[in-house]
């Protein structure tokens, strides 16, 4: 199966190696390592949609079945875990594969142009080897003394990242994927073990079920009742009323 992988990790080494920054502003300081990653893929030749920035994954390659999600990591902040937004981790999305690209950055003391420090990009299998558990993601517009504020019953997922579950992944670049397309003795991969002998099909939390409870509201309470104020044409003082429905 043709792959895009082995091209944009080598960009993305090189990038590292050269000392190739990112860019953020002032009013922009979370997807700048997206688009340092973007413009390596571009840079291999690949063409990718311009897409929302909570789309997932972030980057579907034109014309391959495979898609890229980026994980930007201020160097010294949060780097074993990564918040997963609703869905498990995977390798495959949409009958695409997902490569996962790690990478971490300098902080702000280094102003608007961080240097990248290394790099990580890994199969979705690497992060999970199958689906597992999926929650359903509900809503219902029943809170508020009106009712008509939405609850999202979302669950959210806190995956590890190959920064915890690899060793000696600071400084390098690193390359963690099944074989695809090609073997390459100059890039750096590793192996992984088989999956755990069990998973999470269901499970129980210490809270009651999404479904609401409801208490009698006083009658003021039920309606909105806003307050109006009128002018007249001849200049005389407002007169505040009240709009009732």
């Amino acid at each position: 199966m043709p792959t895009t992988a082995w091209e944009v990790f080598a960009n993305c080494e090189r990038a590292v190696l050269a000392g190739v920054p990112t860019h953020r502003t002032a009013d922009d300081k979370e997807f700048h390592f997206q688009r340092w990653v973007e413009q390596r893929i571009r840079e291999a030749g690949y063409e990718v949609p311009m897409t929302g920035r909570n789309t997932y994954p972030d980057f579907p390659v034109t014309g391959v079945a495979e898609s890229y999600e980026v994980k930007g990591i201020t160097v010294g902040s949060r780097e074993n875990d990564f918040d997963c937004n609703s869905a498990l981790p995977s390798g495959q999305h949409g009958g695409a594969n997902v490569l996962y690209v790690f990478g971490r950055y300098e902080g702000s003391a280094a102003g608007e142009n961080p240097n990248v420090l290394d790099i990580v990009i890994a199969h979705g299998s690497f992060l999970n080897a199958g689906g597992g558990y999926q929650a359903d993601n509900k809503s219902m517009r029943v809170l508020g003394s009106y009712g008509d504020i939405l609850l999202r019953d979302r669950k959210m997922y806190v995956s590890y990242t190959p920064y915890r579950l690899l060793r000696a992944c600071a400084s390098t670049a690193r390359w963690s994927c099944p074989k695809i397309g090609r073997t390459d003795p100059q890039l750096a991969g590793c192996r992984w073990g088989p999956p755990s002998g069990q998973s999470t099909t269901r499970y129980s939390l210490r809270t009651t079920p999404t479904c609401p409870r409801t208490r009698s509201l006083p009658r003021s309470n039920r309606t909105r009742t806003p307050e109006r104020r009128t002018t007249s044409r001849s200049g005389a003082r407002p007169k505040a009323t009240t709009d009732r429905s």
